[in-house]
């Protein structure tokens, strides 16, 4: 689920457990799409009356724990390659993202050899 001040946008999902799976949230001006492995899921039309498209007074909360969500509803799992974009993806970006993960994508900072990518490493040894 993904929570705004303007909008929100949730599909029920019955992923096995044990398996890797590609979600996605596009946000535009007008819309929130949201994507599993690369398909659509759910679409909702933002609140124009409320509208504050790319800022927000709360803070982001990836996982759970949101704002007005008391039980937290927690995520159960393990996340792999969060990214926010400061423009919106299409869909063939969202479906590019699902087959290759951020490997062909230019950042604006080299993540070798920073903490997340140190830490990882770490992990995995």
């Amino acid at each position: 689920m993904l929570w705004t001040p303007c909008s929100a946008v949730d599909a029920a999902y019955d992923f096995p457990a044990d398996e890797w799976h590609h979600i996605a949230i596009v946000s535009t001006s007008v819309s929130l799409t949201m994507y599993f492995d690369g398909q659509q899921k759910a679409q909702t039309e933002k609140d124009r009356s409320k509208d504050t498209h790319g800022s927000s007074n709360f803070g982001v909360n990836i996982g759970g724990g949101g704002i007005w969500d008391a039980t937290g509803h927690w995520f159960t799992g393990t996340m792999d390659e969060v990214a926010i974009f400061h423009s919106t993806l299409s869909n063939a970006d969202v479906n590019k993202i699902t087959k290759t993960g951020f490997k062909a994508m230019t950042t604006a900072v080299d993540p070798r050899n920073r903490l997340t990518s140190t830490w990882a490493q770490i992990c995995k040894e």
